[in-house]
């Protein structure tokens, strides 16, 4: 203790500790504002490093003070209530794993939070009840039963705190692939079929050039007459396509700017205008579904499942491919009245083709070769319906009938273009995803309907394809890779070890580090939900990587002590002098880690955003380890190897009283 009383050199206690951190202070200033307001890479970088040194540094000045806390206060108060440790790892645990669920885990927290309670008001009865007779019987209980209670509040008061932190987080986004703001943004216009290409060239021009005075737009192209839809693209006059790229400065802007674009869709009245920035499949959309079944029942199917697309928060430029159709004439014949008349029904058929799309009467030789001589109706007349009901068609007897007398004329509409998936029709659905929203969470209210019965007609069948597949062929996979190397890891101590028990101890450090990769993914996209900063293909492999990496804090704690057990010390002594030994190495190991991965996690690189996720799992697995490790670890090496001592203790004590046969 010091008082402000206390000089040194004629000056107080105060002034001495100043003057040795305002160095820290202002380093650490420095950090805060470069990091946050640099508009340099470089100097962001740099504002990092001034704050993870000054951390080192804090750090250091106090290292011999935190390990002699961490040995004889810390750890042993960890292996006293090995209960209350487990019980903190596996409530994180619950509670990290809940971040992918779409509502927080308050049910699970409450249901702790009643039995806790029960418990502590178990252990209030207990100890009036019995305290007073324990006290006198071994006066230093007392504060045993202290301890014990105030565990028991810790543990009641341990749920609430989780639910204050992890509420707020929301739920982990989850995709295919990160989003990534690389500066290109993508529009396409549509407009209802029949519209001449030079009326839609007309908004078209209006449109680039409303595009072209927004801040930080640098160029814009277009082409009228066609447009992308799903793995191709449909041609007409009805339909656009623009691209707009972003200022190199701008290009961490690009989501902003996309908001920008998506006002101007005012300019095109009775156009569709979407904008979508770089998704990053090959579909050309986040969202893709496709629909078989019955031809008569898959197009209001799929426009159900686009109607619950729609609704969903977070869903953009959501169509299906039966939308993209062009109105068609139906000319049916009514074969009946065709026999009545002595009209032929091909020869009716024949007829309307002719004069619609004409016939090759003859070839004229040119020097490119021979050229089809097509004679139709002039291009007034032929696309008239009166004049095509006003065709002659020759009957058996030689007599002109107008065709109407044999045909009806129905107006339908049908698709520009068939798809087909396993030789079946089907009928696709496209979608985007707002920036501040992940696939997952868009696309999770539909796979719940799906699973309703009678969601979908009889017959129907719905499957996922695109970025939508994939993510769950994702999903799948790397949980199976997840468990395969975990039981790698185990079999290879297994066989260096020799042992089946201590290789599970080691095991354990490597469920915690989910609780620290999981919170870091959820703490940074609530920090920037434009950073990429989901659980996708690249933060899995970090998460496989992660089961490698945090596996060395328990080998380290774990071999040591076995070495000074077989050197004839206590497991108990061993596991405190091997924490304390181990702390060390541990310690620098991981800080290497975690600095060598922040590069890769700040992500202020040219596409950094693809490797972000990767570097914040890791750093964030890392120090979760690094702190649950070094408890739990130890308590459970010395409960399960303390049970084993204890085991030959008696064996040891019932040997030497053992009575012994002279001959």
């Amino acid at each position: 203790r010091w008082s402000v009383k206390e000089r040194s050199q004629g000056r107080p206690r105060w002034m001495d500790w100043f003057k040795n951190v305002w160095l820290d202070i202002g380093l650490t200033a420095t950090g805060i504002a470069l990091a946050a307001f640099s508009p340099i890479d470089i100097l962001k970088v740099l504002g990092v490093f001034f704050i993870a040194l000054v951390l080192i540094n804090m750090f250091v000045q106090r290292y011999d003070r935190i390990v002699e806390w961490y040995k004889t206060h810390a750890l042993p108060f960890g292996l006293a209530h090995g209960a209350f440790i487990v019980y903190v790892c596996v409530m994180l645990l619950l509670n990290a794993f809940m971040l992918m669920a779409p509502t927080p885990a308050h049910q699970v927290n409450r249901a702790v939070i009643v039995v806790d309670l029960a418990a502590f008001l178990a252990s209030i009865v207990y100890f009036l009840v019995k305290g007073f007779v324990l006290r006198r019987r071994h006066p230093l209980n007392g504060h045993g039963s202290t301890w014990h209670t105030r565990v028991v509040l810790a543990a009641v008061l341990l749920p609430l705190a989780l639910m204050a932190v992890f509420a707020p987080l929301g739920q982990i986004s989850s995709d295919f692939v990160p989003a990534v703001q690389t500066g290109e943004i993508n529009m396409t216009i549509t407009y209802p079929p029949g519209t001449p290409i030079r009326t839609t060239e007309n908004y078209v021009d209006g449109v680039e050039n409303a595009i072209l005075k927004i801040n930080g737009v640098k160029s814009v192209t277009s082409v009228v007459g066609s447009k992308p839809f799903g793995w191709g693209s449909v041609v007409g006059g009805n339909y656009a396509q623009l691209n707009a790229e972003t200022l190199d400065s701008r290009r961490r802007d690009t989501n902003k700017i996309i908001d920008q674009i998506r006002k101007l869709s005012y300019l095109l009245p009775g156009g569709v205008f979407q904008v979508s920035g770089d998704t990053g499949g090959g579909s050309g959309a986040s969202i893709f579904y496709s629909v078989a079944g019955p031809d008569n029942e898959i197009d209001a199917a799929a426009e159900k499942i686009a109607s619950v697309l729609r609704k969903t928060p977070g869903s953009v430029n959501v169509v299906t491919s039966s939308e993209v159709a062009a109105p068609r004439l139906n000319v049916n014949v009514n074969s009946s009245q065709a026999a009545i008349l002595g009209v032929s029904p091909s020869e009716a058929a024949m007829q309307a083709r002719l004069a619609l799309a004409g016939g090759v009467a003859t070839r004229v030789r040119t020097p490119g070769g021979l050229v089809d001589v097509r004679v139709q109706f002039p291009y007034a007349v032929r696309n008239s319906v009166d004049t095509l009901r006003a065709v002659r068609v020759r009957a058996a007897d030689g007599t002109m009938v107008p065709l109407s007398d044999v045909a009806s004329f129905v107006w339908t509409k049908a698709p520009t273009k068939i798809d087909r998936l396993n030789r079946q029709r089907v009928v696709n659905i496209f979608g985007d995803h707002l920036p501040d929203y992940s696939l997952g969470a868009v696309t999770g209210p539909l796979e719940r309907d799906l699973r309703k019965p009678g969601f979908l007609p009889e017959g129907v069948t719905i499957n996922a394809q695109g970025d939508t597949k994939y993510m769950m062929e994702t999903m799948i996979n790397m949980l199976i890779a997840l468990v395969i190397s975990f039981m790698l890891v185990y079999m290879l101590m297994v066989i260096l070890y020799g042992s089946f028990i201590e290789p599970l101890i080691v095991m354990f450090s490597v469920p915690l580090a989910i609780i620290g990769a999981f919170l870091a993914l959820a703490v940074m996209h609530k920090i920037d939900p434009n950073g990429g900063q989901s659980l996708n293909l690249l933060s899995m492999l970090g998460i496989v990587m992660l089961f490698g990496l945090v596996s060395k804090n328990g080998i380290l704690l774990v071999d040591y002590s076995n070495t000074l057990v077989k050197r004839g010390m206590r497991v108990r002594d061993a596991v405190l002098q091997a924490a304390a030994t181990r702390f060390r190495p541990i310690l620098m190991t991981t800080t290497a880690m975690v600095f060598g991965m922040l590069p890769l996690a700040v992500g202020l690189s040219e596409g950094g955003e693809w490797r972000q996720a990767m570097g914040t799992v890791i750093i964030g697995g890392l120090m979760s380890s690094l702190i649950l490790t070094l408890f739990l670890v130890p308590m459970i090496y010395n409960s399960w190897m303390g049970y084993y001592e204890r085991q030959a203790d008696k064996r040891a004590a019932a040997a030497e009283l053992r009575p012994t046969v002279n001959v």
